[in-house]
């Protein structure tokens, strides 16, 4: 099953696998106040709804609250959003 994937969404999935915490583990779980530490620049005001939004598609899941006030959370990538993942960056390195 293909699920569109925007810009923004694909921006925050590299943000989570590519993050500068992870370590080069695209599976490893990611502080929600990091989401900002990897190659993309996206507004903190839109980390929620993005989290939210990939969430319901499978591709993330998170073990608590994320957003703009969020204490605590952790988000990783499923082995779906790996998929994503890797699709997105051979894209980006065609590109």
């Amino acid at each position: 099953m293909s699920v569109h994937i925007t810009e923004k969404e694909a921006a925050m999935i590299r943000n989570i696998a590519e993050n500068d915490y992870a370590n080069g583990d695209p599976s490893a779980d990611v502080w929600a106040n990091c989401l900002d530490c990897g190659p993309c620049s996206l507004d903190i005001k839109s980390h929620g709804g993005l989290i939210a939004s990939l969430t319901k598609k499978g591709l993330v899941e998170s073990d608590g609250a994320v957003g703009r006030y969020a204490d605590d959370a952790c988000v990783w990538l499923t082995p779906a959003g790996i998929d994503a993942w890797k699709t997105i960056s051979s894209e980006t390195e065609q590109a």
